[in-house]
């Protein structure tokens, strides 16, 4: 295998990592949500938005990090 292909490979698989680990702490996220009283879900939800919105960012962070 030349170089370039498996540099893409590990990249490909750290950004997997990085993904499973994200949907993981999302996982305890929504069922922080489903055991939530009422007047405490708002506030879990926001939580749990805010982690998505800095998921997105660092995903778009590690694929920039990795072609440049």
């Amino acid at each position: 295998m030349g170089s370039f292909f498996k540099d893409t490979l590990q990249q490909h698989e750290d950004l997997l990592k990085l993904i499973k680990s994200q949907d993981a702490e999302l996982a305890v996220q929504l069922d922080q949500i489903k055991s939530a009283s009422a007047d405490r879900k708002l506030d879990i939800v926001t939580t749990t938005l805010t982690l998505l919105i800095q998921q997105q960012a660092a995903q778009q962070v590690e694929l920039l990090l990795k072609t440049n």
